[in-house]
């Protein structure tokens, strides 16, 4: 169901959404809110792909208290201010989680696609990913600036979760890092003393 780059919400949307139940849900782009935002997300428990790309911090951190036990996709790309204290809050499991409850795991175990494409991580949460989303065959680190190579190292080593599932690995346009080498300058342009224009033969009378 695609409600992407709506300013605003109303509640019959949010309650025509909820009617219907659907399996994906795309909120990308629009002003949904974090009360808004958990209110579906508490009635939507079959709920497999979700996109909240382009939305807020603020109401995408209702992620971190509600249940999604049969989401399979999240899209979380271009969502400002999202480092890795922000992901941690998604990955870690609920600090009231008891011993032997299958939350224990994290919040997105069952997760196999994950996009998270233009946000500001670090190899901090890849280790996080490899804990706490071991069903991940799909991942988007396009344009994550400061994501480097030992990341592609932690998710290939031999001894990785992700080694026999992770079948698709997006590192597209990524920057080099702030200190790292800079590229070649240009070559400046050969100097050579001005030619003068040929003359052109005189005209035929």
């Amino acid at each position: 169901m695609d409600l992407s780059r709506r300013k605003s919400l109303t509640p019959p949307m949010l309650s025509g959404v909820v009617r219907r139940q659907p399996r994906a849900l795309d909120l990308s782009w629009t002003g949904v809110s974090k009360k808004q935002l958990m209110w579906l997300l508490n009635r939507l428990q079959g709920l497999q792909e979700l996109v909240l790309s382009g939305c807020s911090w603020l109401s995408v951190s209702a992620l971190g208290s509600a249940p999604l036990p049969a989401l399979r996709l999240l899209d979380l790309r271009w969502i400002e201010d999202v480092k890795d204290s922000q992901l941690r809050e998604l990955l870690l499991p609920p600090p009231d989680t008891k011993p032997g409850q299958t939350e224990s795991r994290g919040r997105l175990q069952g997760v196999a696609e994950l996009r998270l494409a233009g946000l500001e991580l670090t190899d901090a949460s890849l280790r996080l990913l490899l804990r706490h989303a071991p069903q991940l065959s799909a991942l988007d680190l396009s344009h994550c600036a400061h994501v480097g190579d030992p990341s592609v190292h932690l998710l290939t080593a031999p001894t990785s979760p992700l080694r026999e599932t992770l079948v698709h690995l997006n590192l597209a346009g990524k920057l080099p890092p702030p200190h790292g080498p800079l590229p070649p300058a240009v070559p400046p342009l050969p100097t050579s003393p001005p030619t003068r224009p040929a003359l052109l033969p005189p005209a035929l009378t």
